[in-house]
């Protein structure tokens, strides 16, 4: 997890995934940055869980992925525009640009 999941995101892995972790005792261990900048001694760094029977996912964090790229300046291109956060589902993304494929071709 990055830390900008969407909410369908999080209830189809708790709803779904975890419990199949559960059932075959699959060791998931979710581990996140507690502020921008890390240390190599682990400062910065919060286990929030290690177990074997996952029951929650750990979303939300307090530095996403998208923080550190934000600041590092790496954040995904496309077309020259930067895509830092989304504003729509992806689903709801792929169905636009599907509709709109479709009627270049009529």
């Amino acid at each position: 997890m990055t830390g900008d999941e969407f909410a369908s995101t999080a209830t189809d892995v708790t709803e779904v995934v975890l419990p199949e972790m559960r059932r075959h005792a699959i060791r998931y261990v979710q581990i996140g940055c507690n502020r921008l900048h890390t240390t190599a001694g682990g400062d910065g760094i919060t286990v929030f869980s290690d177990t074997t029977a996952p029951t929650v996912l750990h979303i939300g964090v307090d530095c996403a992925l998208s923080d550190e790229m934000l600041s590092a300046g790496t954040t995904p291109q496309l077309g020259g525009a930067t895509l830092a956060r989304y504003a729509v589902e992806p689903a709801a993304g792929a169905r636009a640009l599907f509709i709109k494929s479709m009627s270049r071709c009529a």
